[in-house]
């Protein structure tokens, strides 16, 4: 019984683990990634595959992590091109008039 147990308990943590699938990267694509990797500090965490099957890139450093797509510019010509994609949403703003919101003072 306790190796039946232990048996399973191994079966559950395996399944539970980080899969490794061999996602044919080609040579082009590890021929761009090995200049990610040119910073020692660099480490590339994961890579996989978009609806297109271009590959997608996160990379780490110290607390920064960065997503990097390897696909044409153009899709007439099939050279590979590395792509930072900019995930942070940045808003276009004005100067706002009332400091600390409130209405517009009218009047005398």
């Amino acid at each position: 019984m306790p190796r039946a147990l232990l048996i399973a308990a191994v079966v559950l943590l395996s399944a539970c683990g980080p899969r490794l699938v061999d996602q044919q990267i080609t040579e082009e694509e590890r021929r761009i990634m090995a200049s990610l990797v040119r910073d020692p500090y660099v480490v590339i965490e994961r890579t996989e595959r978009d609806a297109d099957g271009y590959l997608l890139v996160l990379t780490s450093q110290g607390g920064t992590t960065r997503r990097y797509l390897l696909a044409p510019d153009d899709p007439a010509r099939p050279v590979l091109r590395l792509r930072l994609l900019r995930d942070e949403c940045t808003l276009d703003t004005a100067e706002n008039p009332n400091p600390g919101g409130g209405f517009e003072r009218r009047g005398l």
